[in-house]
């Protein structure tokens, strides 16, 4: 509200400065904020703003997950200005993906710049899951069910399954399905996948 060629007024520059902070809160830049507030001899305001930029993303936890597959997930890269609605978004993103049975994320200050930080990512590994089943019918008799699945093979995102039915007194008592799917074919998220059965 403080414009060119009134008098100074040290109350409208505070709400100013508050004014600032909220707006930038609101934004999700919570780690920015005006720093300081002058006025030179030629009556020249000055409105300092420490914006609080990411220094270095790191990554803890992901013995097996390489981490461009993590990476790929985040809306937030270095050299950003930290918005916690985009780290939010990211740390979902990476959860979403199904590798991990829980993601954290901390922010330590910046080893270069104190006010700056780095986003530290904590991911707990998923491992592979594998399905046995059987069961007894008079008209199928005993049938069996094996499956193998893998949604991160080989730490690269990709999904793999493979299932085998067995067993039962009809002719075609043998049923397989293999499927693969890559998850990321381009930046734009789109997937490629296919399935072989029997």
């Amino acid at each position: 509200t403080v414009t060119p060629g009134t008098v100074l007024n040290t109350t409208l520059i505070s709400k100013d400065a508050a004014n600032i902070n909220t707006a930038y809160g609101n934004a999700g830049y919570m780690l920015s904020r005006v720093s300081e507030v002058s006025l030179d001899d030629k009556g020249i305001l000055h409105i300092g703003i420490s914006e609080a930029h990411v220094e270095d993303i790191t990554l803890k936890g992901n013995t097996k997950t390489k981490n461009r597959v993590i990476m790929r997930e985040l809306r937030f890269k270095k050299g950003s200005v930290f918005n916690k609605n985009l780290a939010s978004r990211s740390i979902q993103r990476v959860y979403n993906t199904g590798y991990f049975e829980d993601v954290n994320v901390r922010l330590l200050p910046g080893k270069k710049n104190p006010k700056d930080v780095i986003v530290e990512i904590v991911v707990e590994q998923k491992t592979g899951s594998i399905t046995i089943g059987a069961g007894y019918s008079d008209s199928d008799g005993l049938v069996g069910i094996l499956g193998l699945s893998e949604t991160n093979l080989r730490g690269t995102g990709d999904k793999a399954s493979i299932n085998w039915e067995f067993g039962g007194n009809t002719d075609s008592n043998k049923n397989y399905i293999f499927s693969y799917t890559h998850p990321y074919l381009n930046d734009q998220g789109d997937s490629i996948g296919f399935s072989l059965f029997d």
